[in-house]
This record gives structure tokens, C-alpha cells and sequence, in this order.
């Protein structure tokens, strides 16, 4: 029996070996913002973790994330900053969304401003 714990401990740490060895792979991608959708903002604070399928990698990352509809013709009352959210997505999606910080920025301040202009209407 001690041997197949032996083992089994040997196994698991393969396993956090190649689960770190991926985590490392996309470091790259924090501090980076993204723009999934019409009303999504991100930036990666962190890597959670990788998984992988036949399609290929998908992140799992912790984010700021900004949300709001910023189209004029929308009647809109829905707004929201999570500092402490996340998400997960496949990194060539990731990658084709990259936004600057000066786009991030911009949303966050119009998603504050459209917060507060609400709750000086109510």
C-alpha cells in the first residue's frame, strides 16, 4: 500500500507541475484588457488555472470587470463594476479582443458616470 501512495503522491505532483507549467505559459495576459462584448470590459488581474480540450487552451483568469451598454439608442439602467470577478475564455479569443488601458479607462469612467447620473434621477 505504501507504494501506491508513493505513487499516487508522485502523480500529483506531475499534475501541479503541469497545471503551474500552463498557469506560466499565459502570464503574458495579465494586465491586459479586453473587450468581449458590447457591454463587457475586462482586465486579468490573474491566472486561475488552464484547461485544455481539442480545441485548445482555455483561461481562466480573475478580472475587474466593467459592464454597461453603451449604445445611445438603449434605454439603459444597468451598470456594474466587480473588482473581484472572473471569467474563462479560449486565449485566441482572448487575444483578438485586447483593448488598450486608455479604452478600458474610458468605459470605467462612462460606466461611473452613467451609475451616477441614475441615482441622481431617482
Amino acid at each position: 500500500m505504501n507504494r501506491i501512495q508513493k505513487l499516487e503522491a508522485e502523480i500529483q505532483k506531475l499534475k501541479k507541475q503541469e497545471a503551474d507549467k500552463k498557469k506560466a505559459k499565459y502570464q503574458y495576459l495579465v494586465g491586459k484588457c479586453i473587450h468581449m462584448a458590447h457591454t463587457s470590459y475586462e482586465k486579468i488581474t490573474s491566472i486561475a488555472r488552464v484547461n485544455t480540450d481539442e480545441i485548445g487552451d482555455e483561461v481562466v483568469y480573475d478580472c475587474i470587470h466593467v459592464y454597461f451598454d453603451n449604445r445611445e439608442d438603449v434605454s439603459n439602467s444597468d451598470s456594474s463594476i466587480q473588482l473581484a470577478s472572473y471569467a474563462g475564455e479560449y486565449v485566441e479569443r482572448i487575444e483578438k479582443n485586447i483593448i488598450s488601458q486608455e479604452v478600458f479607462d474610458k468605459a470605467m469612467d462612462d460606466c461611473f458616470a452613467h451609475i451616477k447620473r441614475m441615482s441622481i434621477n431617482v
